[in-house]
């Protein structure tokens, strides 16, 4: 049974900015700050649905990373959930309110946070024109979202190369300037090896606390998280990048977006059963994609409009492979890291496991090895560390995915056990029109294909690594070899 922890957050428009805030109790006003405008005085480029899904999803955003949920792997799953009450000023109430409308928006939230989400929409009209204006005409052409990481950069070479998609808009969203500086950086490395016509729009959104005293000084001095504790809470961060990307789309005359991730980090199973429920962030899984599909398609009265994920039946050496010679320079410049938000990726976490992975199984594992982060501190080695006393955590992540591989190795049909895994082939042969017993089947052999990726690179790294060899020595991983 369910304990969901009770949230409601009242989302107010400030006039002078247009920028939202709410009030929290022990914090005072928190605004969302916003490299974009409502652009009401621009209607003909930007309908009032679009501005009001513009901030809908900037309240999403806010509401989801401002939640508080239990820390650590002890944490009852069943209090991980949230119950999310967000109310948002809107100019057209009234539509947002239909219930066709209201249920496909908590769905895509559903699927994507496994929160319960509810609104309550209050009219509410500008009264300050924004300053700033998107100027786009339609022209031919793709729209993509840019993260700056791997699978973001090799998706663009294989979209241009395979879709023949010389034309590209790459949507970039970032909470930070030091990621949007990283992602600047690798698009114009990009943009500068590969030429033709490339486009980056990059969004920012963040938290800002105005200098005022909490609603209740009752609660003043009572503990309360940081914002860099909070902001590592960005599980509906995706949600406001699609709106993003779909609203660039329906200004420039394109039908559908591109989302360029691979189809193991997308399926994204649990390497633990400690890792439950939304502790896997389902960010780009096949069914948050269909069902903001959906969600649009009724909401923007747009039936023709499309979510791509082209490459969900590739692993990400797979998607890199191809390109790892002749951009081994600019692969360099990428970053992959979940953790990452003002300083060096960390080469600890789930992502740069696997980017370390992916790095080895192309014939980079050279710069993998000479890969130091802005800050001059060298990468962790993760291959050389996991075993010392003080790398608990890092030992833990590397552990949990061996373990997962094993599995993985020992029978690939185990992904059929995992409830998700089903309704994802169920749901994305029936919105493709393809069979659901075929895609399930490329799904099993997804993750064959992965797990033998990681056997073949622990293979060589047994050879340079007396930590690695030592762990395969005591564990049935290599068992077959």
């Amino acid at each position: 049974m369910s304990r969901e922890t009770v949230t409601a957050h009242r989302w107010i428009r400030d006039d002078a900015s247009s920028d939202l805030y709410t009030t929290l109790e022990d914090r005072g006003r928190c605004y969302l700050r916003r490299n974009l405008r409502a652009l009401d005085q621009y209607r003909s480029h930007l309908q009032t649905e679009e501005a009001d899904l513009l901030d809908i999803a900037s309240a999403v955003f806010g509401s989801d990373r401002l939640a508080r949920r239990p820390n650590g792997f002890t944490a009852n799953k069943l209090d991980w959930a949230r119950h999310l009450q967000v109310e948002v000023p809107v100019r057209n109430a009234s539509f947002w309110s239909d219930r066709i409308v209201t249920d496909g928006l908590c769905q895509v939230l559903k699927e994507l946070t496994d929160d319960t989400w509810s609104f309550t929409f209050r009219e509410s009209i500008p009264s300050t024109p924004s300053m700033a204006q998107l100027r786009f005409r339609p022209a031919p052409g793709g729209v993509a979202l840019f993260s700056g990481g791997l699978d973001s950069l090799a998706g663009v070479l294989h979209l241009r190369q395979a879709e023949k998609l010389q034309r590209l808009r790459l949507v970039s969203v970032s909470s930070n300037s030091h990621i949007g500086h990283l992602q600047l950086e690798t698009f114009h490395a990009l943009r500068k090896s590969v030429g033709g016509d490339l486009e980056q729009f990059s969004f920012n959104i963040n938290h800002k606390y105005a200098d005022t005293k909490p609603a209740d000084p009752s609660v003043a001095n009572k503990p309360s998280r940081t914002l860099k504790q909070q902001g590592r809470r960005q599980r509906a961060r995706s949600f406001f990048y699609f709106v993003i990307a779909t609203i660039l789309a329906r200004r420039t005359g394109s039908d559908r977006i591109y989302v360029l991730e691979n189809g193991v980090t997308s399926l994204n199973l649990p390497i633990s059963p400690l890792l439950a429920s939304t502790r896997v962030t389902r960010t780009t899984h096949p069914l948050v994609l269909l069902s903001f599909e959906r969600f649009i398609q009724s909401a923007l009265n747009w039936p023709s409009f499309r979510v791509e994920l082209p490459f969900l039946f590739h692993t990400k050496a797979q998607l890199v492979k191809p390109f790892a010679e002749q951009y081994a320079d600019l692969i360099a410049k990428t970053v992959s890291c979940a953790r990452v938000l003002n300083g060096p990726w960390c080469g600890t976490c789930t992502a740069c496991l696997l980017r370390r992975q992916v790095l080895w199984s192309v014939g980079l594992a050279d710069l993998d090895r000479g890969e130091q982060p802005p800050g001059g501190k060298s990468l962790t080695d993760i291959f050389a560390t996991f075993s010392e006393p003080n790398g608990k955590i890092m030992r833990w992540y590397f552990l949990a995915t061996l373990h997962h591989v094993a599995e993985l190795l020992r029978d690939p049909n185990v992904v059929t056990s995992n409830p998700t895994v089903l309704r994802a082939a169920v749901g994305w042969a029936g919105a493709r029109g393809l069979d659901a017993s075929s895609v399930l089947s490329q799904f099993v052999d997804l993750h064959r294909r992965y797990a033998q990726e990681w056997k073949d690179v622990l293979r060589r790294a047994s050879q340079q690594y007396s930590a690695v060899r030592d762990l395969l020595a005591r564990d049935t991983l290599m068992e077959s070899l």
